[in-house]
């Protein structure tokens, strides 16, 4: 199964229940494009009820941003502060979020649909932001951040990469479809954090993640961190070279192996 479509089921599993895994073998036969346009339309049908959910939302505008807190967190619960979000003013919804808990406004996250989110998680405070995003890495929820980081923009991305631990930051990596959106990111970083990260993708079988990356940046670049690797570890270049040398027989990131091959 093609690593992209492995993830789509992931995502699928994530949307109906950690349980539901064992129960969606029957959809492997799908394509990776139709996995991801069942998985919209269950996303779309389970939580989008638009004008159900903006008479609700104008409610809020009557009482005082703590009071909205405490009635989301302990009488309508996550599912329907997640929908109504997407229809509460930007600025309100930060003053009702500073009243929430974290594990709340983590667990409302996970229920909001990405690309209906983009305002909201691109306007509200970044160091909110970035305290939600480290609580459910700590929960292990690395699709969920991956989701959003689709829909980030790239200079709040950056500043969210650099709050990330290595592991975690490529483990995301390997759930966003389009590794265009996040390119730059990895460029951005200094030859010794990219070295970093490549020497923790070899020792977490996450070298593929990289390799992706590595096929849409410039040769001199890679060649930079091919070089450089062998010089701090020659024991993991060759390890690294193993792994693509397995790649390469399927027919995948040549143009990376060669690059790596002309240090051996």
């Amino acid at each position: 199964m093609g690593s992209g479509k492995y993830v789509e089921l992931l995502k699928l599993k994530h949307l109906l229940g950690d349980q539901s895994m064992g129960k969606l073998q029957f959809l492997e036969k799908l394509s990776q494009e139709e996995l991801e346009v069942l998985r919209e339309h269950i996303q779309n049908a389970l939580y989008d009820q638009s004008e159900h959910w903006q008479k609700i939302a104008r409610v809020t505008k009557f009482f005082p941003n703590y009071m909205n807190a405490k009635i989301s967190e302990q009488v309508i619960g996550s599912a329907i502060t997640a929908n109504i979000s997407y229809y509460i003013d930007i600025r309100e919804l930060t003053g009702i979020m500073k009243h929430l808990s974290l594990p709340f406004i983590a667990e409302v996250t996970q229920l909001l649909i990405p690309s209906k989110s983009a305002q909201i998680v691109n306007e509200i405070p970044l160091d909110l932001l970035r305290k939600v995003v480290l609580y459910l890495l700590q929960q292990d929820k690395h699709i969920v951040v991956a989701s959003f980081i689709e829909v980030v923009n790239q200079h709040r991305v950056r500043e969210l990469a650099a709050a990330l631990k290595d592991a975690d930051l490529l483990i995301c990596a390997q759930y966003i479809k389009d590794k265009t959106l996040i390119t730059h990111v990895f460029e951005s970083f200094s030859r010794r954090k990219q070295l970093e990260l490549l020497m923790v993708a070899i020792d977490l079988n996450l070298l593929d993640v990289l390799l992706e990356l590595y096929m849409l940046m410039e040769d001199k670049v890679v060649l930079s961190l091919a070089e450089g690797l062998k010089v701090s570890s020659s024991l993991k270049f060759n390890s690294a070279m193993n792994q693509m040398l397995v790649y390469w027989h399927q027919g995948k990131f040549a143009r990376v192996y060669n690059i790596f091959n002309s240090c051996s």
